[in-house]
């Protein structure tokens, strides 16, 4: 019994190692089969995925290839409206650089006419100004036969020096006719100083009488700037030019005719001064006429009623 039991194990285990042996055989076969169909499922989907991913990166490839084209074809046209700006900035450029110097030459006409317009514009006003004084001179001038014509027709020596004060008056703006009596002055009639009507009459020394002391002693027109010395009686906070006129009857001054005026606003001198130069020797002359003919009618005894008119007439004032 031991004995076949020891062979059924040997046979058994001899079965064994053969089915172990086979079934080892067939899990090798088995095995390197799997192992060979893994590798070649893994090639396959390795080269499945290597061709698609080859197919996607050609189509990437082909893509950027167009982008890329679209890209030159963009940087060609860019290039070329680069190229076109180029020239019309240059051409800008240039059209620029003439507008300057355009401008700059406009700018320079301006400034010229500009200064052309304000020198025309002085000379205007030069002009102007000299064109007035034209016209005041031969305004005046105008006047001056009728002045003198009034002198002329004056009736007494108080006329002669009332009108000879109102038409020195309206040429200068003020004017006074002054009384020699000695080494005074006694004021006849003033015309545009404001005194009071009730005022008395201005009686100064001539020493501190101004351009009137001058013309006394020389017996010449005295004229001063507004700079020089006015007589105290017309001083104002305003400068004034002044003059001053003997009034002579036979060599002797017997009267004084002083005038002031504002100074001329130009280079020329006013016209007044000489206006009333003239009207105070003629009125030296029309007074010396009177007193030759006065004289004769007392002599003839053919006056008497011209005296006394004459007399009653300066009752307001005498020049005695």
């Amino acid at each position: 019994m031991a004995a076949l039991d020891d062979r059924i194990s040997e046979t058994l285990n001899r079965l064994l190692d053969s089915v172990r042996g086979q079934l080892e055989s067939q899990l090798g076969s088995c095995r390197d089969e799997l192992i060979k169909t893994a590798s070649e499922a893994t090639a396959q989907v390795a080269n499945d995925s290597a061709a698609q991913a080859t197919a996607e990166a050609s189509l990437e490839i082909e893509s950027l290839k167009r982008q890329l084209d679209e890209a030159r074809s963009d940087t060609s046209t860019a290039r070329e409206q680069i190229a076109s700006l180029t020239v019309e900035l240059d051409e800008a450029r240039k059209q620029l650089e003439v507008m300057r110097d355009d401008v700059e030459a406009t700018l320079h006409d301006i400034e010229t006419s500009r200064r052309e317009s304000e020198e025309t514009r002085l000379e205007v006003n030069r002009l102007a100004s000299e064109l007035r004084n034209n016209d005041e001179r031969a305004a005046q001038a105008k006047r001056l036969p009728d002045a003198v014509r009034a002198l002329d027709e004056a009736a007494t020596f108080g006329d002669v020096l009332d009108t000879l004060t109102n038409r020195a008056g309206c040429e200068a703006g003020r004017a006074a006719v002054f009384l020699v009596k000695g080494n005074r002055l006694r004021a006849w009639r003033t015309v545009g100083f404001g005194f009071p009507s009730d005022s008395s009459r201005l009686d100064i020394d001539v020493s501190t009488s101004g351009p009137m002391a001058e013309a006394v002693r020389s017996c010449l027109g005295v004229s001063l700037g507004a700079e020089n010395g006015v007589p105290e009686f017309a001083r104002t906070d305003e400068p004034r030019s002044t003059a001053a006129w003997p009034v002579s009857v036979a060599g002797s001054v017997v009267a004084v005719l002083y005038a002031d005026g504002a100074p001329a606003d130009t280079s020329e001198e006013p016209y007044w001064p000489a206006f009333l130069d003239v009207l105070a020797r003629h009125a030296g002359r029309v007074l010396e006429a009177m007193t030759v003919r006065q004289a004769a009618g007392l002599m003839t005894g053919k006056t008497t009623g011209l005296v006394s008119s004459s007399v009653s007439r300066q009752s307001s004032g005498s020049i005695q």
